[in-house]
């Protein structure tokens, strides 16, 4: 016996053009979950059609119904059956008990056809999806597992935005930092001589940089907001923030030149050192962190040019479900 379930979830695969196996971006699991998220749409349309014989008790208008299992509607009721045109009767429910509305009562044991809907069945041993629903349960499933990547895009960002505290947190230790070694400079200021003047431009041009680099992230924040904006602005402004924690580090290097050149003030000129080293560990801790952030809004702007597709799919799949829609027109028939 084939593997229904199987069967759809290889096309629905190939469809999303995920057949590479060392590189599937949809688990088993997450497929069959967006068939049957179709499969539930499908049937609120177009669901299993069935028929089924129940018996008459003698002197009685009622039947039970409570055997049609999954029953989601009673469309027709046949009695008595194989007549020439067929003699369709007017009826009403109450839970599981189905009241013909006839004039004369039924004998025992007579035979009425019974025409009802229940869900499709969709597993690994059975589907009873028509040939014609087939196609139209595999667009459903690829415009909901567009959808899901589009989340898991969306996570992508705000994962971002959450790390961006700790980027945001090493930044203001830099700046901390930086400022104690000026401090400290300041101190040891008479015995440093000509090279203070240069390792100060180096600091205050270090400052510079990791302000603009504070800013460059506080402007990607603006943009992490909304998945459809035109463009990447956020990636661009964190790879500029990149950049300018690398200039600050370069700063960094020419303060510390400077400060092993002179031997006076040595003592602060070290403490000096050390705070400037520390900054530099700060920095390559936020410009690592922005690395990864980066990284995941490559994604977003992925995220970004599958929505409109996503989208798309999910609007001719509802679409055709409107097209196979059952519209059903219930007459008044006889009673006799």
């Amino acid at each position: 016996m084939s593997d229904k379930l199987t069967e759809f979830r290889d096309a629905l695969r190939a469809a999303l053009q995920d057949t590479d196996p060392e590189n599937q971006i949809w688990a088993d699991t997450e497929l069959d979950q967006h068939l049957i998220r179709a499969l539930f749409d499908i049937n609120s349309v177009r669901p299993r059609e069935q028929k089924t014989t129940l018996t008459t008790t003698s002197g009685s208008k009622d039947l039970d119904i409570s055997s049609l299992t999954d029953r989601l509607d009673v469309v027709k009721v046949e009695f008595r059956v194989g007549q020439d045109p067929q003699e369709f009767r007017n009826f009403t429910t109450w839970a599981n008990i189905l009241t013909m509305d006839i004039d004369s009562l039924p004998s025992a044991a007579e035979s009425v056809y019974i025409y009802w809907t229940s869900p499709h069945l969709l597993t690994t041993e059975t589907s009873t999806l028509p040939a014609a629903l087939v196609n139209l349960l595999l667009m459903g499933g690829e415009a909901f597992a567009a959808l899901a990547w589009i989340n898991k895009g969306r996570s992508q960002i705000v994962d971002s935005i959450a790390k961006l505290t700790s980027v945001d947190t090493a930044l203001g230790l830099i700046a901390a930092r930086v400022a104690q070694a000026v401090t400290d400079l300041g101190t040891a200021r008479t015995g440093i001589g000509l090279k203070m003047t240069e390792a100060n431009t180096a600091i205050t041009n270090m400052q510079a940089r990791i302000t603009q680099a504070v800013a460059d992230i506080v402007t990607a924040r603006t943009y992490m907001n909304t998945l459809t904006r035109g463009g990447n602005p956020e990636s661009d402004y964190l790879r500029a923030s990149v950049g300018e924690l690398n200039t600050a580090t370069e700063y960094l290097s020419q303060a510390r030149g400077y400060l092993a050149e002179d031997q006076p003030a040595q003592e602060k000129a070290n403490l000096a050192s050390h705070e400037l080293t520390a900054a530099n560990g700060y920095i390559n801790e936020a410009r690592s962190r922005l690395t990864g952030i980066s990284s995941k809004l490559n994604i977003a702007a992925m995220v970004r040019q599958y929505q409109a597709d996503a989208m798309q799919k999910l609007a001719l799949f509802k679409a055709e479900l409107s097209r196979h829609e059952s519209i059903t027109v219930v007459p008044n028939y006889s009673k006799d």
